[in-house]
């Protein structure tokens, strides 16, 4: 027998999601919206595969081959909502709180798979609320917070002062 003490109506479910998103803001301070797309159909093991490989890149032409040892899991917080399109191909949205090298997001991403889109966060809220609306919509959002303070090399400084993010 269900027991319908653990089924959420759908004012439940709003207000789980309002304060899943409350501590998203509170969380990070986010800075950059990607949406990476595929031109075609990947399985979503792979594209999850493709998706950690990205993120290992970027951690690799910041900080080198050893960038762990410096950095941990990634020197940048991320959330990733992961949805299909109309055309039944999976896409990534992703928030990012630190300079990513857009330069090398497109080559990499446009080369390898796809297209990206990269905007960037000019309202915290409303970027998180559209990466978090798949939860209940079959979707999956995937957290990576970064626990310790990040220690800044000179490229990231250097790459910040250029781009004209602090």
């Amino acid at each position: 027998m269900l027991d319908n003490s653990l089924c959420l109506d759908y004012k439940g479910k709003q207000q789980i999601a309002q304060a899943y998103i409350d501590w998203l803001c509170t969380a990070a301070s986010w800075r950059s919206f990607l949406t990476l797309t595929y031109r075609e159909s990947v399985h979503p093991e792979t594209a999850q595969r493709h998706l950690r490989m990205l993120i290992r890149r970027l951690n690799e032409n910041m900080y080198g081959k050893r960038y762990r040892r410096r950095v941990g899991h990634s020197y940048f917080s991320y959330l990733v909502g992961v949805e299909y399109q109309r055309r039944d191909v999976l896409h990534f949205h992703m928030l990012v709180d630190q300079y990513v090298d857009y330069e090398f997001i497109h080559r990499y991403w446009n080369n390898a798979h796809g297209f990206v889109w990269i905007d960037p966060v000019n309202d915290g809220p409303g970027a998180i609320r559209y990466v978090t609306k798949y939860i209940f919509k079959d979707g999956q959002i995937v957290p990576f917070l970064r626990k310790k303070p990040l220690i800044k090399n000179e490229k990231l400084m250097a790459s910040e002062a250029m781009s004209g993010q602090t």
